[in-house]
């Protein structure tokens, strides 16, 4: 995200969220850019295979749903701690490429250790993708999920 960005989304996700609210987006470390493009290449076609799956009622799609709910469960795990402890190292290399001063950091909507400015903001924009896996790895718990035993 970047206030001056000429992609409309990139100044939406700025303005609406990153600023005051998530340091690290607005730093964009290599870790976050490497998640977010596994979100988006690997999980984006992923989630129109699951609708239709779900749709129709295949149970085939169970081992995929659960390793899917793993993965987000255990990077959302990770992004979570990065989020609220911040990440003093990251500015610190941050710091060595120029952005030295209080003014620069304020400028950019950071703060020294990347945490998290607003945890009931973050959660309410985050909350959801941390809990639907979670629901979907109850759903998908039984080894015939979408069939219904009436006994």
């Amino acid at each position: 995200p970047d206030p001056n960005s000429g992609y409309f989304w990139a100044r939406a996700a700025y303005n609406a969220y990153a600023v005051g609210n998530d340091p690290l987006l607005i730093a964009n470390p290599m870790f976050l850019r490497v998640m977010t493009a596994i979100s988006a290449f690997l999980f984006g076609p992923f989630y129109i295979v699951l609708v239709v799956a779900f749709i129709t009622g295949k149970n085939w799609i169970r081992p995929f749903a659960l390793l899917y709910a793993g993965m987000i469960i255990e990077s959302m795990i990770v992004l979570v701690v990065v989020e609220f402890a911040g990440d003093l190292s990251l500015f610190q290399m941050m710091g060595a490429g120029g952005v030295k001063s209080a003014a620069e950091l304020a400028e950019k909507g950071l703060t020294p250790s990347l945490a998290v400015l607003n945890p009931a903001k973050f959660l309410l924009f985050n909350l959801p993708y941390k809990l639907f896996p979670l629901l979907l790895a109850v759903r998908m718990w039984r080894p015939q999920p979408f069939c219904r035993g009436f006994a």
